[in-house]
């Protein structure tokens, strides 16, 4: 809810702002620049142990270009290329590994939401189950400026 809460806030004020969830990229993150130095540079292989442990499986071989993904940026920024003709979004999902894990994750929480509808209900004033429309459009994560 941040995303679209920082977004609506800075409308009115001729900002937009986007977050960008990018899947996994190669990159040369932790390699040093010129005149900087890495006491020791971490690598890939020092992720493995951490990653297995933690998503209970090897380290994956990342989907994304490094090489497109700029590109993707200033186009969403600048509504030009892909974007152009589309509404300026809250959040743009950039690389296929992400965006099998946001899908995953919105199914995951449309299960969560009937499992635990009978709890949510639980609290409301007698009477009162219709959500206002201005708090649903406020909520809306379309632009619809």
């Amino acid at each position: 809810m941040f995303a679209e809460g920082l977004q609506k806030e800075l409308t009115p004020l001729g900002l937009r702002s986007v977050i960008f969830e990018a899947g996994g990229f190669e990159s040369n993150l932790t390699v040093a620049r010129e005149g900087e130095q890495f006491a020791q540079p971490p690598q890939a292989e020092d992720y493995v142990a951490l990653f297995g442990k933690t998503f209970g499986g090897d380290l994956p071989e990342l989907m994304g270009d490094i090489n497109k993904l700029t590109s993707a940026i200033v186009d969403v920024v600048k509504g030009e290329g892909l974007a152009k003709g589309r509404p300026f979004p809250v959040r743009v999902v950039l690389g296929p590994d992400a965006l099998d894990a946001i899908r995953q994750k919105c199914s995951e929480q449309m299960q969560l939401l009937d499992t635990w509808e009978d709890v949510a209900l639980s609290v409301m004033v007698e009477g009162r189950r219709e959500t206002s429309s201005w708090l649903l459009d406020g909520c809306s994560m379309l632009n619809k400026n």
